[in-house]
């Protein structure tokens, strides 16, 4: 396997998930394609600040989606792509106070992580999940 000056994989930055910033395949909380039924499955009786994040059915954008009560109620966070990229940030989320930027995917978990996201779920041990994300993750041992 041939490595790039980061040390990271060539297979790592091809990957299906390879949003020209990151790998999201490397994470554990990252579902890949699931339909949003399908993470209500996967959620289901798991704990308060449990999440996931998936591809939205909207190209290019991404969903952050967290148990935010002990009743199981979900919230969707739309995590989209700006058509320009202005200080490195190439992701916004539009939030109470108007609307935020952020360089990465990692970045959005980071911040919501302070206060909602507490628990990540792992793609690893769900029973629904996204086939060839699963494969990816085992040819590449994330």
């Amino acid at each position: 396997v041939s490595t790039q000056s980061t040390g990271e994989s060539v297979e790592k930055r091809d990957g299906p998930y390879w949003d020209g910033v990151l790998n999201l395949g490397m994470f554990d909380w990252f579902h890949g394609l699931l339909s949003a039924s399908d993470v209500e499955r996967v959620l289901a009786g798991a704990p308060r600040g449990s999440f996931l994040v998936r591809v939205s059915s909207k190209s290019g954008k991404y969903v952050i989606v967290w148990v935010s009560d002990n009743a199981g109620s979900l919230v969707h966070i739309l995590i989209d792509t700006v058509a320009e990229v202005k200080d490195g940030c190439k992701y916004c989320v539009e939030g109470k106070s108007g609307r935020e930027m952020y360089r990465n995917v990692p970045a959005v978990i980071q911040r919501y992580s302070q206060k909602h996201l507490t628990r990540p779920v792992s793609a690893k041990a769900a029973t629904v999940f996204d086939a060839e994300l699963r494969q990816h993750k085992i040819d590449t041992k994330v």
